[in-house]
């Protein structure tokens, strides 16, 4: 998948998100993700807990 594809997914995803406090998390991390680190994996930078939070929210979206 590119990049181009990722990134329209992407707004796929959130324009079809209803969950305000996953849309917020989603917000915040990247708002406050390092712009010095854009070359990495975010996901790895994140501790197992943020990491569960996230999935956690995602899924529960998904139900909704």
């Amino acid at each position: 998948m590119s990049i181009q594809e990722i990134k329209a997914n992407f707004h796929h995803l959130i324009d079809e998100m209803e969950n305000e406090e996953l849309l917020k998390k989603v917000y915040r991390l990247l708002k406050d993700y390092p712009k010095e680190n854009a070359s990495n994996d975010f996901w790895d930078s994140l501790s197992d807990r943020q990491q569960r939070e996230i999935d956690a929210a995602l899924a529960a979206s998904e139900h909704e």
